[in-house]
């Protein structure tokens, strides 16, 4: 009868995947995530056709590393197999670059992808919380096709009223100054970074932060940076 309880309680407690090639940085992937979610059990595979050993357990995160620059097209049919496996589950793709196709993202059903040579772990780990509260989250500059300010690629639409809205919104709610700050914030950059860029103290740079927050009405510094998805042009 203890074995059962034991059995049961095994495939109830709450699972993290890891799905990386390379022993060393699926180790590091795994000694990471064991140590920010400790409330989860983090398993480990090499290839993806193993996520099928994670059958039957309370998967709530899986976390696919992609290697090189055509990574996810050479993976992509193994990624959507992934994706079909955990039908109710988010999948994020830790990518070497972020040149990918976002549409092809979207229409996979990969709900974040986050590029591991320019997002800190700092931004990381509130990254996967986000999507394990079932939100989702794509590095900036995957963005860029379909943002009002940059370049436009892959294949996204000309004009994203969305896009289009926030960018206008933050143009209203913000002043100058603000705007500037939020496109460090959206460039991972901490107070005293911000301070040293604008040449303001870091105690001006935290009110600044603290203004912003409250005008677009968010609790984290992430969550501003989510909210429009893309530096905002620096004003002059």
């Amino acid at each position: 009868m203890s074995r059962e309880v034991d059995q049961r309680a095994l495939f109830e407690r709450p699972v993290l995947v890891v799905i990386e090639r390379g022993a060393l940085l699926r180790s590091l992937m795994r000694s990471v995530l064991e140590a920010q979610f400790d409330q989860f059990d983090v398993l480990e595979f090499a290839g993806h056709d193993e996520v099928d050993n994670a059958d039957g357990r309370n998967v709530r995160l899986v976390v696919v590393g992609v290697a090189g620059t055509a990574g996810i097209e050479q993976q992509s049919e193994a990624l959507r197999k992934v994706v079909d496996a955990v039908p109710d589950t988010p999948v994020a793709l830790i990518c070497e670059t972020d040149e990918t196709d976002f549409a092809w993202t979207l229409r996979a059903g990969i709900k974040g992808v986050i590029c591991s040579t320019t997002t800190p772990i700092e931004i990381v780990i509130p990254a996967l919380q986000l999507l394990l509260a079932g939100g989702t989250y794509y590095t900036t500059s995957l963005l860029d096709g379909v943002r009002p300010h940059g370049p436009r690629h892959h294949s996204a639409p000309a004009s994203d009223p969305a896009f289009d809205g926030a960018a206008a919104n933050i143009a209203v709610l913000l002043t100058a100054r603000e705007q500037q700050v939020l496109n460090q914030i959206c460039n991972a950059q901490s107070n005293k970074q911000i301070a040293r860029s604008l040449s303001i103290s870091e105690n001006t740079a935290k009110m600044h932060v603290r203004r912003i927050l409250s005008k677009l009405h968010v609790r984290t510094r992430i969550e501003a940076a989510l909210l429009f998805r893309s530096p905002v042009d620096q004003a002059s």
